[in-house]
């Protein structure tokens, strides 16, 4: 290659490249507006699909995976329900209990008043 072809190719391809400054400086306000509006349509479609199928996945996963059931002690259970029915059907309720409670609202409301 002699000198001269290589200023041909530099030449030739400076004019190219030119013409492309050109032409992404010279895109008028419509088709920026067209590109912008095609950028977000393609987003919130993408956007709503990938929310309309998780939401799918989960109604999904809800009907046929079943819940993990709470573990009752039975034991436990058993005692601390025959100590409820013991305490309430054997005993009253402690008037000292009711006389402390009462007091305690009327100072509450006295000072609320205040």
């Amino acid at each position: 290659m002699n000198k001269y072809s290589l200023m041909r190719v530099v030449s030739k391809r400076d004019t190219i490249l030119s013409v492309k400054k050109d032409r992404i400086l010279s895109m008028d306000i419509t088709e920026s507006l067209f590109q912008a509006l095609t950028l977000f349509g393609l987003g919130m479609t993408f956007v709503f699909s990938f929310l309309g199928l998780l939401m799918i996945a989960v109604k999904l996963m809800a009907k046929y995976i079943p819940a993990d059931k709470p573990v009752v002690n039975n034991r436990a259970s058993n005692k601390k329900a025959a100590a409820a029915t013991a305490t309430t059907s054997t005993s009253e309720i402690n008037p000292q209990l009711i006389a402390a409670i009462t007091t305690a609202v009327q100072q509450y409301r006295k000072i609320e008043a205040a």
